[in-house]
């Protein structure tokens, strides 16, 4: 999938690669799934880079280009035909590019989401 910035605010765009195993166990589906993100230097420099007066001395500006990586798990668990639970574990890896921003304090950190769906 490739994203775009079309509002001219930060002018960057970002490409993903996702691979995803599904299977169904009984009611349960789960899917595990590992994932690649492209992000241009404008993009990164819109969200991770200090604007002039906020930087010290040794800081570089100018970060380029990244290329983060994530694993995931998901589950999903329906109670009947309207409602059902979904789990999400997600571990990511930022590169290099980002944890050289002093607004980054780790190269990698864990996501969850529980929550609760209905279809009518």
């Amino acid at each position: 999938m490739v994203s775009t910035d079309i509002s001219g605010v930060h002018d960057g765009q970002e490409a993903s690669f996702k691979v995803r195993h599904m299977k169904v166990w009984d009611k349960v589906t789960t899917a595990v799934s590992a994932s690649v993100i492209y992000k241009t230097h404008d993009l990164i420099d819109y969200y991770y880079k200090l604007h002039p007066g906020e930087y010290f001395v040794g800081a570089d500006p100018s970060l380029g280009n990244a290329i983060n990586k994530s694993a995931e798990l998901y589950l999903s668990y329906p109670f009947n035909k309207h409602f059902s639970m979904k789990f999400l574990l997600r571990h990511s890896w930022l590169d290099s590019n980002l944890t050289t921003s002093p607004l980054v304090e780790k190269d990698n950190f864990t996501s969850t989401f529980v929550g609760f769906s209905y279809r009518y």
